[in-house]
């Protein structure tokens, strides 16, 4: 019976959490039986058809010579692919099985034992945007602008010798670096313009672009995280509320978006109604200007702003000051 291959971006994302968590708590005091508990975690990782790709070029052998060298005192991880991390972890878990080790075997266990919190950085090679703030204000934002359009230039196009391999690639191929790695590039894409319309809309509102809103910090979910019940919330000083809705769409799909993202609100503004006067809640739709064709850049409708970002003009400008 062939086992149903999961998207790994989801499985192997909570397996890297927890493997974080067990590497961040491991020390030489540890008990014996709960470090075996973790060795038999990442082996069960290694196994797992998800986890394929990480471990195509996995030799035992090759980990056991080089394993010391992947680490750095002065640089931590002397590695830039996720697949070595992993390599070593699996390395290490498959040396700890074993009732007798050669004298190499013993060097490479201790070494990378004693190194443990340096594999703490894999969680960061999953999930890029982990380090990018959520809390956008005055002092940060260009500053996490030009990370994350740095994290986006990371982001390896290959060329194709036909359309065909074009295709195949945007729609199924993952990519390896950027903001959303181990993704297809189709929805790394799609997160990413998301993403682009809440960076450059929050400028604009701390620009003051609407003068009605007025907040220090903005605070956002990023990418498909749904950490928080929209994309955009704050809540400001003397009881004022900002609840807000951002998205990256065509023509086509603008008019299904607006109506999901004004009943959802909606829902909001009711349940907030019963703590605070309607004058204090705010609501706002942001999203890429060439989704209608609608002549403004900012309007209040029913109890709702709508700001539209032109996203080719912002990264324009960045490109032209900043050369990213």
């Amino acid at each position: 019976m062939r086992v149903p291959k999961i998207e790994f971006d989801e499985y192997l994302l909570n397996e890297i959490k927890g493997i974080c968590f067990h590497l961040k708590n491991i020390n030489n005091k540890t008990k014996t039986s709960i470090i075996k508990k973790f060795h038999e975690k990442c082996l069960k990782l290694k196994y797992h058809p998800s986890c394929e790709i990480f471990f195509k070029d996995y030799d035992y052998s090759e980990y056991l010579k080089r394993g010391k060298y992947l680490f750095n005192k002065e640089r931590g991880i002397d590695t830039k692919n996720i697949n070595q991390l992993l390599g070593m972890i699996i390395c290490l878990a498959e040396i700890s099985k074993k009732k007798k080790r050669n004298e190499d075997e013993e060097e490479c266990y201790n070494f990378v034992f004693g190194s443990l919190w340096y594999l703490g950085n894999l969680e960061y090679y999953i999930n890029p945007m982990k380090n990018i703030s959520t809390r956008l204000n005055k002092e940060n934002i260009n500053d996490v602008i030009q990370e994350y359009l740095g994290l986006v230039n990371e982001i390896e196009i290959p060329t194709f010798e036909n359309t065909l391999k074009l295709i195949d690639f945007i729609k199924r191929r993952k990519t390896q670096k950027g903001p959303y790695p181990y993704v297809s590039f189709f929805e790394s894409s799609n997160r990413i313009m998301t993403d682009l319309v809440i960076l450059f809309g929050i400028k604009m509102l701390l620009n003051r672009k609407i003068p009605e809103i007025e907040f220090e910090e903005y605070n956002v979910d990023f990418g498909n995280n749904n950490i928080q019940e929209h994309d955009i919330i704050v809540k400001g000083k003397w009881g004022t509320y900002l609840v807000g809705e951002a998205f990256n769409v065509s023509k086509s799909l603008f008019k299904n978006k607006k109506r999901d993202s004004i009943k959802k609100l909606m829902k909001s503004q009711l349940n907030l109604v019963n703590q605070l006067p309607q004058s204090n809640i705010k609501a706002i739709i942001i999203y890429n200007n060439d989704a209608d064709d609608n002549d403004f850049i900012y309007k209040f409708d029913n109890n709702i702003y709508y700001l539209k970002v032109d996203i080719n003009e912002y990264i324009n400008n960045n490109i032209r000051r900043n050369g990213i």
